[in-house]
Parts: C-alpha cells; sequence; structure tokens
C-alpha cells in the first residue's frame, strides 16, 4: 500500500492487486460497495487517517475508488472542509425627509437590480434611516450617499435605531420600496 499525500485536504492511497484481494475477497465485492466493502474501507481508511493526521476528526471525508482489475486500486480521500463565511457588515443610512429616501432608493434600485443583502427601513426622529446588512455597504451602495445626510457602520448606531426607532419595514426594504417608487415615477 502506497500513501501519498497530494495536497494539505487531499490523500492518494494505491493499493496492489495482492492488496486488494486481501482487504476485499475479490474485484466484485469492491464494485457492490457492500457492508463488507464499506467495513473494510472504514478500518483502512481510519488507520491512514489516523497515521497521516492531516484531517481534523470533525471534518466529512469524501472517497473516490478507482478499480482496475487485476491491477490494483486508487482511492481519493478529499477533506471536505466547511466554507468560512465571512461575516456581514450593517451600516446606518440616515435620510433627512421622505423625499431624499424616495430618490435615493429608486437610483439605486434603478442601478443595482440583483440584492443580495438585507434592508430594514426604520423612521427616527431625525427622519428615516435605512439599516443595510451587506459585505461592504459603503462600497456596494454609493449610490445612496448623495441622497443621505449620515453614514454610520458603527454597531451602537445600528443597535441604537434597532432599538427606537419605528420599523417600517423589514428584510426587503430597498427591493419593496424602490419597486413600489419607481412604478409611480415612471
Amino acid at each position: 500500500m502506497t500513501v501519498s499525500v497530494i495536497t494539505q485536504n487531499k490523500i492518494r492511497i494505491l493499493l496492489t492487486h495482492t492488496e486488494v484481494i486481501t482487504c476485499f475477497g475479490e474485484y466484485s465485492t469492491l464494485y457492490s460497495l457492500g457492508p463488507k466493502v464499506k467495513n473494510s474501507l472504514n478500518l483502512l481508511l481510519n488507520d491512514i487517517i489516523t497515521t497521516h493526521s492531516l484531517f481534523n476528526k470533525n471534518c466529512k471525508i469524501s472517497a473516490k475508488i478507482k478499480v482496475k482489475e487485476n491491477f490494483g486500486c486508487e482511492i481519493l480521500l478529499v477533506a471536505l472542509l466547511p466554507k468560512r463565511k465571512t461575516p456581514d457588515n450593517e451600516c446606518v443610512f440616515e435620510f433627512s425627509d421622505s423625499e431624499a429616501l424616495t430618490a435615493g432608493i429608486t437610483e439605486l434600485y434603478k442601478n443595482v437590480r440583483n440584492f443580495r443583502f438585507l434592508s430594514h427601513l426604520y423612521k427616527t426622529e431625525k427622519g428615516y434611516s435605512l439599516i443595510v446588512n451587506c459585505k461592504n455597504p459603503k462600497e456596494q451602495l454609493f449610490v445612496l450617499h448623495e441622497f443621505c445626510f449620515e453614514i454610520n457602520d458603527s454597531q451602537n448606531a445600528v443597535e441604537y435605531t434597532k432599538e427606537y426607532g419605528k420599523p417600517l419595514i423589514l428584510n426587503c426594504a430597498i427591493e419593496r420600496y424602490g419597486k413600489f417608487f419607481s412604478k409611480r415615477l415612471h
């Protein structure tokens, strides 16, 4: 048995013809992937994984088996690492009145059609606050900069708005507000 590390999360195991016969009995049982084969594979892979200690105990492992009858087989192990999700940032866009809010959101709605973020609209004592939850709200929503009087991305400002503001539209404020007013203005 030859074990080679391809990358940090890939291992290749080559079994000769005699090793396949010893572990699995015959090639036809290897094709069936029955309980005997799964048990033998599990024992073999557990031994290799603990020996090489490349894979985390909690990660899922994908095994790909290529069989060449009378020549042996190749088993490729790939650790399925969880994808890291970068946290989204919340940003508060403050509008002085409903005209500035309507102009800003309709302009944004015309320019950006594919919304993949949450947006909440609140009525505050300063006017209207739009909380947007996305990766880079200041960069992605640059269209709003000319219509709002303040942009604040601190967590305190977001929490203050959520606590003391009156919620008008939750989760999809830009889509709903933009859709409604872009139809009315045309």
